[in-house]
């Protein structure tokens, strides 16, 4: 889950989701990993020691489970759950094999059978036949790694639908019909721009002015992005002219296009250059003659510096800002306010500072699959869902016959200079 921020988090969310005030866990493999000593004793911070939620342990003995004083404990303290941290973690000592961990969950089950058995499956996953859910294990807490979605895909029921939330970790979306992948590839979002800018802008009413950093240079982070806009204009045949990215005000003024709308483009999206192509740009429209336009196009990591610096964010509307990104948070609406409402209630806290927003990203994926299961049943895949989202289009479209689905989620967000903000999704 795109909510879910790393392996502690993930324990956290288990232990707090099945024990209640009042209920022991017991680790029958010594202690846990250091980041959950805050978890279980913190003082004053929401932990389980505040909600009168105890902990005990007992130490392996020769590197094997103490099954005396397991079962001694257990028909003692009776704890809620029994906890095993499959891996060695911070010991020194050999991970727990599949065999021990069934045979001890036997011998507990004898001695009582609702016991909750919770295993700490880190590094333990896919290095056997068996997992522990296999041998009586009730949960399993642990990752899914970049080679591991063919293999979550062939144990999970035939109808069920994968949601992958980062496309840097996956390739097999090609080959697995039942993936979702929420962020695209890099290769994929970089042809979404230049489909959105084509789709928004005629080209018989538009020219696109490029600043180009030279062959290598490590500031032309959006290199990709750039081709592929120049590549898809091109094929349209739109007027375009191309300058050296440090091309100044007189260049750039006198590569301007009279009597039409110019947009000017970069291949970089770092703070300088945002700095500098606002400053500039907001120069040039103060002596533009009349009927001529001028704008400048963005990327999404320009949104997340606006949002801390009230000049760079007076900046995207003075420079008719146009922002290339696949999501977009606005926390001024009804529905968002409503949930940062909300959100504050449950965590005490406000968003992680991030982009995407996790929490809205969390919400909208829940929402958009279970409106979309519901209506759609196993057939869900392209369908639109139909109630607004926070963040994230969720737009998907199928990559091949037998692949699976990748998120066409893209918006140009139009910063104006009367202060209004539209969002310009892809009409064709």
């Amino acid at each position: 889950s795109p909510m879910i921020m790393s392996g502690t988090h993930a324990l956290t969310l288990a232990l707090f989701g099945i024990l209640r005030p009042g209920d022991t866990f017991l680790s029958i493999a010594g202690d846990l990993y250091d980041t959950l000593y805050d978890v279980i004793y913190g003082k004053n911070i929401g932990s389980l020691a505040d909600f009168n939620i105890s902990f005990d342990k007992i130490d392996l003995k020769n590197g094997a489970f103490d099954e005396e004083n397991i079962i001694k404990t257990i028909e003692k303290t009776r704890p809620k759950m029994v906890f095993i941290q499959r891996s060695r973690g911070y010991s020194w000592r050999d991970a727990l094999s599949i065999d021990a961990i069934s045979d001890i969950i036997r011998k507990i089950r004898q001695k009582n059978k609702d016991i909750i058995v919770a295993v700490d499956n880190c590094y333990g996953e896919f290095i056997d036949y068996l997992e522990p859910t296999n041998v009586g294990a009730d949960l399993i807490v642990g990752p899914a790694y970049p080679s591991h979605w063919s293999e979550v895909v062939a144990l999970s029921p035939a109808d069920a639908k994968i949601v992958i939330p980062f496309s840097s970790k996956v390739q097999q979306v090609a080959t697995c019909p039942r993936l979702f992948m929420l962020n695209a590839p890099a290769q994929s979002e970089e042809g979404m721009l230049a489909e959105l800018v084509a789709a928004s802008f005629h080209k018989d009413a538009t020219h696109v002015i490029f600043l180009t950093h030279r062959p290598g240079d490590a500031c032309a982070d959006k290199g990709g992005a750039m081709a592929a806009l120049k590549n898809r204009l091109a094929l349209d045949g739109y007027k375009t002219t191309a300058l050296p990215a440090d091309a100044d005000l007189t260049a750039v003024k006198g590569a301007l296009k009279k009597g039409t709308f110019n947009l000017l483009a970069t291949d970089a999206s770092d703070a300088d250059t945002q700095q500098r192509l606002q400053s500039l740009t907001v120069a040039l429209r103060q002596t533009l003659p009349a009927g001529t336009q001028l704008a400048l196009l963005g990327y999404d990591s320009w949104l997340d510096r606006a949002a801390g610096n009230s000049a760079l964010r007076e900046g995207l509307y003075a420079a008719d800002s146009y922002v290339a990104t696949t999501a977009f948070y606005y926390p001024y609406t009804r529905a968002a306010m409503a949930f940062e409402a909300d959100y504050k209630k449950w965590f005490g806290a406000d968003f992680l500072a991030v982009s995407p927003r996790m929490a809205p990203l969390g919400y909208d994926t829940a929402l958009a699959f279970v409106s979309g299961l519901t209506s759609y049943g196993r057939a869900y895949g392209t369908q639109r869902q139909a109630l607004p989202l926070l963040q994230s289009d969720l737009r998907f479209a199928k990559q091949s016959e037998h692949g699976g689905y990748v998120n066409q989620s893209a918006w140009l967000i139009h910063y104006k200079p009367d202060k209004t903000i539209d969002k310009i999704a892809k009409t064709r």
